[in-house]
């Protein structure tokens, strides 16, 4: 809101205080939005998290933070960051960040929701990206409700699972008190008593 471009989020720059309140750290290569240039030529960025604009010499924009956001997200969600070339070469960066990356082959247990904000923070094209921090809260809020509701019908899918099963059980033991009792009213498996046929002579 303040205009602020941080152009290192990272991991290691995002903290989470006891009673779970996130800050951000860190901010020596912040700058102000279309007021505040870099003179510096040289690139300053951390190769995993910088996005590929970026390596172009293109302006810094809000943008270029969503993406670092999104691969920081990408790497705490499957484990490893999106991709795992490490080198400071900006040709090799340029090179490996050609190729798209997608949240789902690698974190599978991640909902489609979840994985389709990460991947489109992570695209390779600013404009592809979200359009506000606004937009970007919606779509969280939307996933995460859509969570929520699955978790809601699962939850209602393994009572009804468990309903029939002890429901089947509950049948089975009737059906065989039930041919117990058949049994035991036939006075016999053969209807003999165990007794053979009377015999009688003339």
């Amino acid at each position: 809101g303040a205009g602020l471009i941080h152009r290192d989020i990272k991991p290691g720059n995002i903290l989470f205080s006891e009673d779970d309140t996130v800050k951000i750290v860190d901010f020596g290569l912040a700058l102000i939005q279309g007021k505040d240039t870099d003179e510096d030529e040289e690139l300053w960025a951390t190769p995993y998290y910088v996005p590929p604009e970026k390596l172009y010499g293109e302006p810094d924009t809000f943008r270029g933070d969503m993406y670092s956001l999104g691969a920081s997200l990408f790497h705490a969600l499957a484990g490893k960051p999106p991709y795992q070339k490490d080198t400071n070469s900006i040709d090799e960066l340029k090179k490996v960040k050609s190729f798209p990356v997608h949240l789902r082959p690698v974190a599978p247990q991640v909902s489609e929701e979840t994985c389709a904000i990460i991947d489109r923070l992570v695209s390779r094209k600013p404009e592809h990206r979200y359009r506000s921090y606004g937009e970007l809260l919606e779509h969280f809020q939307f996933a995460k409700k859509r969570l929520r509701t699955k978790e809601i019908d699962a939850r209602r899918d393994r009572n009804q699972r468990r309903l029939v099963l002890w429901g089947g059980i509950a049948a089975g033991l009737v059906l065989a008190g039930l041919i117990g009792a058949l049994v035991a009213l036939s006075g016999g498996d053969d209807g003999s008593n165990g007794r053979g046929p009377k015999v009688t002579s003339e």
